[in-house]
């Protein structure tokens, strides 16, 4: 994961973190925040030199499913946290599924990519 959309993909996690309560389900923020410790352990271990991450496959799927979700209840008109102004619910909703988007761009369609299943590393990452 190239270190922009990892930073992009905290941020999406914190704001389902922020307005998972909007469907009422308790799991979704969760997720999110062990999603968040996760990604912050795999960039503690990830090697300095390397423009990018190791992210296993699932952490992504989770992590887009969980940042589609949170951007449809959005778009639906789910409550806003109070200092976030009604007019950026667009903006919002747009951004959200721009970075799930970018998530599942990493994940290969054709078993194209090194090493084990479990790892989502294009084999020609440019």
């Amino acid at each position: 994961m190239p270190l922009a959309t990892l930073g992009a993909t905290i941020a999406a996690l914190v704001e389902v973190t922020a307005l998972g309560g909007a469907d009422k389900d308790t799991n979704e923020p969760v997720a999110a925040m062990a999603l968040i410790s996760t990604l912050g352990v795999l960039t503690r271990d990830h090697d300095g030199d390397l423009p990018a991450v190791r992210v296993p496959e699932p952490l992504l799927l989770r992590a887009a499913r969980l940042i589609e979700n949170t951007a449809d209840l959005v778009h639906h008109g789910c409550p806003l946290p109070p200092d976030v102004a009604e007019d950026v619910r667009p903006h919002l909703q747009k951004t959200l599924r721009e970075d799930a988007a970018r998530l599942r761009a990493l994940i290969p369609d054709t078993g194209g990519r090194s090493g084990s299943g479990l790892w989502a590393v294009p084999d020609d990452p440019s």
